[in-house]
């Protein structure tokens, strides 16, 4: 072994039942797009990330303190760890149209549709559930199911960009699958004092 030996071994390729590379079976620009929904999806479960500035703001108008209203943090990253769980045994279940598991004609531009179709949907009705609260428990309860519908994004976001990208493109679609958690907070500050 020296320093220009592959850290890899050469693997065969990934081949589905139809004898078809599953990796070539979507076009650049169909990876591309997918990328982007799954990119979109990512950035849901980083809505509890921290409205500490605001919590005297909705204390105040709903009748509290904040120590309670920063609960809502505590009870949504809860919610965010059993819908990722919740939502990555879904996808399990229904299997990946990526890995050649049920693959028909019927799945090809399935994705793991069920889980964001279920979800996300959970996460908007949780999103405007929130900005109608007018209590304490209300505003709970919502964060809660905001933050479960959003969570599935992340975890199963992951596992589609593993069954699409071959190993070698794989670093840079992670890449852009992550840069909403780094982004995001990076650039809210600025943006948010620019704003004032």
């Amino acid at each position: 072994m020296s320093e220009e030996s592959p850290l890899l071994p050469p693997v065969s390729s990934a081949v589905n039942f139809e004898g078809k590379d599953i990796y070539d079976r979507f076009s650049a620009s169909k990876k591309r797009a997918i990328l982007a929904v799954v990119h979109c999806a990512d950035c849901f479960p980083y809505l509890w990330v921290d409205h500490s500035p605001l919590y005297p703001q909705v204390a105040r108008d709903l009748h509290s303190n904040g120590p309670t209203i920063s609960l809502a943090v505590s009870l949504s990253i809860f919610a965010t760890s059993l819908g990722g769980l919740a939502g990555g045994i879904l996808d399990t279940l229904q299997g990946s149209p990526y890995t050649g598991r049920e693959m028909r004609a019927d799945l090809l531009f399935r994705w793991p549709a069920p889980v964001y179709l279920y979800c996300l949907p959970l996460s908007c009705i949780g999103s405007a559930g929130v900005a109608m609260a007018d209590s304490v428990p209300r505003l709970m309860f919502w964060r809660f199911f905001q933050a479960f519908g959003a969570a599935p994004g992340f975890s199963v976001g992951a596992g589609v960009i593993g069954d699409i990208f071959r190993l070698e493109e794989r670093g840079q679609a992670m890449g852009v699958f992550f840069a909403a958690i780094v982004l995001g907070p990076a650039l809210a500050p600025p943006i948010g004092g620019y704003s004032r």
